[in-house]
């Protein structure tokens, strides 16, 4: 920032002038696992914007007749994210450029080319967007005939690219962490041909409802084989196999099974190696929300899951058929393949 400011204290003509102001903006997500949502902001190629555009009156402008959009770039490239109780994260910071939107009073003209120029510019009607990887100006400048407050809103972006990762690297519990980081907003004035800097400090705080939610591992005990019970008086048979699930990581708020048969997905049949026939057969999950996860063949939801918060659970998946009848299907054996995709249930 200093080595920015300096190179146009070169120019004798060149004012500096700064004005402090106290607005403040405030960024909010989820981070759940290795999952981050931002909820009042928009991530565009790596860049967090907010979505909300801030009013031009919490930055202390005054009305001008001509300015120029600029990027005044912090030099800061760390934060540090705190909890009530005492943790902490800190991870890579960097802010990458700012918005602008200004009146239709103003139109664009050609301006002093001696300044750093932007590496990114937009500037459709009424609209300005600068990116920089150092603090740059706008190839125009904007002028009218009256005195006008020169951009009505404002907005900034930021990069936070390894955020997800430090946060599971820390090593953290679950809670609310907030930072504070001060971004200055600048733009130029030009009086009577003469150019100076006007720049207010904005506050953006930022604040992660943490949830370090992930699965390490997934273990399945069991050997898929059904075991018949016969009833001799009702000329039926039933059979059942069960396995053992121990699901090992940090799980909040809970886990989710989807549930596909290898032949047809939807369709949970024990086929018969040599003939058509099949035996349609069910899925209990007494932890489940809904036990009764596969019946008759016929999948019952979407999905299942399991609400828990803990770092290691063990529950059973119980296939069964019931009530066979006699001479119903051609004896002889039959087969099916279940795929189980478990994940955190977010």
């Amino acid at each position: 920032m200093k080595k920015f400011l300096f190179k146009y204290c070169y120019y004798l003509f060149f004012l500096l002038f700064f004005s402090f102001g106290a607005s403040a903006v405030t960024l909010n997500a989820d981070i759940v696992g290795d999952q981050i949502k931002w909820k009042n902001a928009n991530v565009i190629d790596g860049n967090i914007v907010q979505m909300i555009w801030e009013s031009s009156a919490n930055a202390n402008v005054h009305p001008v007749y001509e300015w120029r959009p600029a990027f005044n770039k912090s030099s800061q490239n760390s934060i540090v994210f705190e909890s009530s109780i005492g943790a902490s994260v800190e991870t890579e910071f960097e802010h990458t450029g700012v918005e602008f939107r200004y009146g239709g009073q103003f139109s664009s003209i050609d301006a002093n080319a001696n300044y750093n120029h932007c590496n990114y510019e937009s500037s459709p009607a009424g609209y300005y967007a600068l990116v920089g990887s150092t603090s740059c100006v706008a190839e125009k400048s904007l002028s009218s005939q009256n005195k006008y407050k020169p951009f009505e809103f404002y907005r900034s972006s930021i990069q936070l690219n390894s955020l997800v990762q430090d946060f599971k690297e820390a090593n953290v519990p679950s809670g609310l962490y907030y930072t504070n980081v001060q971004l200055p907003l600048s733009y130029m004035v030009s009086y009577s041909g003469v150019e100076s800097y006007q720049t207010s400090m904005i506050s953006v705080t930022i604040v992660i409802n943490y949830t370090p939610s992930f699965l390490d591992s997934v273990t399945i005990d069991g050997d898929g084989v059904f075991k018949l019970d016969y009833d001799t008086t009702q000329h039926t048979v039933s059979g059942s196999t069960k396995f053992n699930v121990n699901v090992k990581g940090h799980i909040e708020p809970g886990l989710k099974m989807t549930f596909e048969s290898l032949g047809n997905p939807d369709e949970f049949n024990l086929n018969h190696t040599d003939s058509d026939d099949s035996i349609p057969y069910n899925l209990r999950c007494e932890q489940c929300e809904r036990p009764q996860v596969i019946y008759n063949g016929n999948r019952i939801d979407e999905y299942s899951n399991i609400p828990y918060v803990g770092d290691n659970m063990n529950f059973y998946l119980d296939f069964n058929f019931k009530n066979l009848e006699a001479g119903e299907v051609e004896e002889g054996e039959y087969k099916d393949a279940v795929k189980v995709l478990f994940e955190i249930d977010l």
